[in-house]
């Protein structure tokens, strides 16, 4: 939870009130997580400022969490120490201080504060605890019902929704005037279109032709093996072709 450095000891602390040296020991401690994490925080309003007493009011909130802080302090430092001590006979001489900084509200309105001590001083028989804090102000909430559909809303023309099917017009668009060269322009198109498919239609037949040509002479060579138990080659196929063609002749 902290780190501890070597205690420190200072010989020429002055006490600021009788003005005479007070030999001191000083502690540094590391907080080891952000100091959002601490558990020390509550929330200051103008009825309820930030004071040393406020503070202490809620340390003895978390007496548990502070107990566990001092007696790691203890084991720490033992070593330093006459004899053992326990968290219970340090309790009764801790005094607690905030940094030397300015503690006032700076938002002027309710925030969240949370605090963490960073150095203990061992003088004049008391320890004096000093705490950083950090503050955040509060989120302002605006008590409105959530909305699942973010989008605008859409103005419609009631006029239009009166409207019947049959008062509404099919757009065609072969109806839409054109000028002359667009005219010209879509006649040859159509022309060139229609040649096309003449073209593509006379070649379809063909194909057609041609498979049942092939389909024929299948039936054919089928039937001859059927009858005579031979088939017939390629070469007896361009003879019988090439003595037709000199008959007809």
């Amino acid at each position: 939870m902290f780190s501890f450095q070597k205690p420190k000891y200072n010989s020429k602390r002055v006490n600021p009130n009788t003005q005479k040296p007070e030999p001191s020991y000083q502690f540094d401690m590391v907080y080891k997580n952000d100091i959002e994490d601490s558990p020390v925080s509550w929330l200051v309003t103008l009825e309820d400022p930030l004071t040393v007493e406020s503070l202490e009011e809620n340390i003895k909130a978390h007496s548990c969490w502070w107990d566990a802080v001092l007696n790691e302090f203890l084991h720490a430092n033992s070593s330093y120490f006459s004899r053992p001590y326990t968290a219970q006979q340090i309790q009764k001489i801790i005094k607690h201080k905030f940094a030397p900084v300015n503690i006032q509200n700076e938002y002027n309105s309710p925030y969240y504060v949370y605090v963490i001590p960073y150095h203990m001083e061992l003088v004049g028989g008391l320890m004096y605890v000093y705490w950083k804090h950090k503050t955040f102000p509060v989120d302002i909430h605006i008590p409105v019902e959530d909305q699942d559909n973010t989008e605008c809303p859409v103005e419609v023309n009631e006029k239009l929704l009166q409207k019947s099917e049959d008062d509404i017009e099919e757009w065609d668009p072969d109806e839409v005037p054109m000028n002359k060269e667009d005219k010209e322009e879509k006649e040859e198109s159509y022309m060139e279109n229609g040649a096309k498919l003449i073209d593509k239609q006379r070649v379809r037949e063909a194909r057609l032709k041609a498979k049942l040509a092939v389909y024929r002479a299948q039936y054919q060579m089928n039937k001859f093996y059927d009858k005579y138990g031979d088939a017939i080659s390629d070469s007896d196929s361009d003879s019988d072709a090439t003595s037709d063609e000199e008959e007809e002749l």
